[in-house]
């Protein structure tokens, strides 16, 4: 997926099935889709930073904005999940 696809890409079933790869790998193997509301709930979004293992990021609330920087990828959205799940992806696709 493009960067720029990623970083407009809207919440939703889309994002959240694109995210569920990253925190369910081998899901896409198994042919199967684990999609909690990554994108949109808070304490889904959570469970994306908590598999990515990571111990180095912010989240800011910019303007009408929340920003999230994973040290190697950043990404700002209307709401703190979609910019988590946003920044998660783009860092995966660096990291590949």
């Amino acid at each position: 997926m493009k960067r720029d696809e990623i970083l407009n890409m809207p919440a939703g079933r889309e994002m959240d099935e694109q995210v569920g790869y990253i925190v369910y790998p081998d899901a896409k193997k198994r042919g199967f889709i684990i999609c909690p509301k990554y994108s949109t709930d808070i304490k889904d979004a959570w469970e994306v930073l908590e598999k990515l293992n990571l111990t180095d990021f912010t989240i800011e609330k910019a303007g009408a904005h929340y920003c999230v920087n994973l040290t190697i990828e950043s990404a700002c959205a209307e709401t703190a999940p979609l910019a988590i799940c946003r920044a998660a992806l783009l860092a995966v696709d660096v990291q590949c």
